[in-house]
């Protein structure tokens, strides 16, 4: 991961096998990217989307590159909550982790296997 004046550190954290976390806006690209220390892991085009993966991947148990790579794909799948109250406020975070581990732990790490999450 190369460091330039492009690149803000916004959030940083630990995950929970003690991988250092980070959420960097690429001025260049004008793209919120998620990276550890070593590697970047994916991006987005919005700061929602990567808030909430970031926050995922903070809690998800597993392979963090496999489950940044499931956050980009799975992120497009939930429904916005409209509503910004406290108690809500996580209800997206809590979507994406569940869908994540599910995917990581089932033998085909597809979507698609997986019942409907949302009605």
């Amino acid at each position: 991961m190369s460091s330039t004046s492009t690149h803000e550190t916004l959030r940083s954290s630990f995950t929970l096998h003690g991988d250092r976390l980070f959420l960097i806006y690429d001025a260049m690209r004008q793209l919120y990217r998620l990276a550890t220390r070593w590697c970047w892991l994916t991006s987005f085009a919005n700061i929602e989307d990567a808030g909430i993966a970031f926050d995922a991947l903070e809690l998800v148990d597993g392979n963090i590159h496999q489950a940044a790579r499931l956050a980009k794909k799975e992120i497009k799948l939930l429904t916005r909550d409209t509503a910004s109250h406290t108690y809500t406020a996580m209800a997206s975070v809590w979507r994406l982790v569940d869908r994540i581990e599910f995917c990581l732990t089932s033998s085909t790490g597809m979507h698609a296997a997986s019942p409907s999450w949302e009605k």
